[in-house]
Parts: structure tokens; C-alpha cells; sequence
């Protein structure tokens, strides 16, 4: 079977030879009309010379040509749009196609980094070793857990007020005494949370929500502290907020005066009503200043 484009290419010859064979027709007529119309050669050359046929055989033959070329121009003019239309199409998908590529590399780019960190978290955590007196020695989340237990027994109560200056005070001065263990942990986990938030994936609060699943109970009752005082309050805090990362908090330590320094979100999911807001305590909106 023939394709398209000799399909018509042999439509448009034809319609060339067509236009050619109409000229000669109309010459021959032309000249027929002559002959038989004048009886003798002298009246022939004065009619002749009237009609023009060699200058009319030019003429039509020109205008055949001119006739035919435009045809052809116009089909190859189709052709090339055709061609441009299909162009198109094919980089609009190779281009949708990179485009996804880049995402997925991206968001592969992003977790291997993401579970790095976790897995450095983890190493950190591990790592902690506090020196409970009398030759004894915790380490990792038993080691916070017992600098927990120094600030919930000894430095708060010794603060002997529920005010945010007194609670700083008492967390300052736990701090001091286990800056070692406390620090390199609490600055760590904070660049975890700023590089989610900092990232361009889209679902952000999943891999927040991953990293609070790795943090034990005394670890989330530390970060609550650490998060009042100047160490975490300007740029750590915000971000517990945002993708309330004090949801698992036991329901009575830290207690709800201490609670009410944070706003409600640090404790509730993504989404959530009034319900949620009466299940941990905030029934009088005003009392929770956020500060």
C-alpha cells in the first residue's frame, strides 16, 4: 500500500498534467477556431495575432505551474506542522517523563539522607553514659532517664513555682551538670526536624511523625524542657509545634500548668477538634499563652 505523503504526491503530478492538457486543449481550440472561422490565410494571421495563442499557451502554462506550486507548498506546509505536532508531543512526554525522574531522585536523594540522620540519632542516643554515684553507670535512654528524674525531683521542686522564668532556671541548671550528655542530642535532633521542614517533599509530617516514633517517653519529657529555655525556645520549639511532636507525652508528667507554655499543636495531630483540644486539657483557651 502506498503511504500518504506519495499518495498525494502522486495526486498533485496529476493534477499538474491535468492543468497542462486543459492549456493545450485551449491552444488547439484556439487555433482550430482560427482556421475554420477565416476562409483564407490573410483574414488566418490579422485573427491569429487577435487570439495570442503562442503568448496564451505561455501564459497558461505559467499559470498551471504557479497553480501546481502553491498546491505543493501547501501540502508540504501541512506536512511540516504535522511533523512540528508530533515534535511537540514527544517532548511533552520525555519532558513529563524527566520531570518525574528528577522527583523520584530527589525524594530517593532525601531519604537516604533523612535515614542517615535517624540512624545517627540513634547512635548518639546510644552513646550517652551518666554516672549515677556509688560506682554505678547508665547509659543510653537509661542514662536520660535518670537526668530526667534529677530535674523532675530535685530541680523543679527546688524552683517551687510553676512560672516559665523558675522552670527555665531549673532546666539551666541540669543542663549545666549534664551539657555533655544533653547537647550534642538535643542539636542533633533539632537539625532532623529542620531538615524535613527545610526539604521539599510533600508529606512532611510523615517523616516527622517517623522521627517521634524513634523518641522514648523521657526523651520526649526532656525535649519538653529543653525546648522552654533559651537552648530550644527561639528556633527548636516552633517546630515541635508545627508537627506536634509532644503527642505521646504521658498524660500527667510534664504536668498541665508546665503544658500550657506550649501552644495546644504541640500536642495534637495534624488535624484536629475541639475534642482533641478537651482530651489534653485545653478547655480554657486563654490559658494557653504559647510562651
Amino acid at each position: 500500500m502506498l503511504g500518504k505523503t506519495e499518495r498525494e504526491g502522486r495526486t498533485s503530478y496529476r493534477v499538474l498534467l491535468l492543468l497542462l492538457a486543459l492549456t493545450l486543449v485551449a491552444w488547439g481550440l484556439g487555433g482550430g477556431l482560427v482556421y475554420w472561422l477565416n476562409p483564407d490565410w490573410p483574414s488566418r494571421g490579422p485573427a491569429g495575432d487577435m487570439f495570442g495563442a503562442v503568448n496564451a499557451l505561455f501564459t497558461g502554462c505559467a499559470f498551471a505551474a504557479l497553480i501546481f506550486t502553491i498546491r505543493q507548498q501547501s501540502q508540504e506546509l501541512s506536512l511540516q506542522r504535522e511533523e512540528l505536532k508530533l515534535t511537540r508531543g514527544e517532548l511533552a512526554g520525555q519532558r513529563a517523563q524527566m520531570e518525574s525522574q528528577v522527583t523520584t531522585l530527589k525524594l530517593q536523594q532525601f531519604e537516604n539522607t533523612f535515614f542517615q540522620l535517624v540512624r545517627t540519632q540513634a547512635d548518639i542516643t546510644a552513646a550517652i553514659i551518666v554516672h549515677r554515684g556509688h560506682g554505678n553507670v547508665a547509659g543510653g535512654r537509661f542514662a536520660l532517664q535518670h537526668v530526667y528524674e534529677q530535674l523532675r525531683d530535685r530541680e523543679i521542686p527546688n524552683a517551687g513555682t510553676n512560672d516559665l522564668p523558675a522552670i527555665q532556671r531549673a532546666y539551666e541548671n541540669l543542663f549545666a551538670q549534664f551539657e555533655g550528655q544533653l547537647g550534642h542530642y538535643f542539636r542533633h535532633l533539632y537539625h532532623v526536624l529542620k531538615f524535613i521542614d527545610s526539604s521539599g517533599v510533600e508529606d512532611k509530617r510523615r517523616y516527622t511523625t517517623f522521627v517521634r516514633a524513634q523518641l522514648s517517653s523521657v526523651e520526649l519529657q526532656l525535649l519538653f524542657y529543653n525546648c522552654l529555655t533559651s537552648f530550644g525556645r527561639e528556633n527548636f520549639k516552633p517546630l515541635v509545634e508545627k508537627y506536634g511532636m509532644l503527642k505521646p507525652l504521658p498524660s500527667v508528667d510534664p504536668s498541665l500548668a508546665h503544658r500550657r507554655h506550649y501552644l495546644p499543636s504541640a500536642f495534637l495531630p495534624e488535624k484536629f477538634n475541639a475534642v482533641d483540644i478537651v482530651a489534653i486539657g485545653a478547655v480554657d483557651g486563654t490559658h494557653w499563652t504559647g510562651e
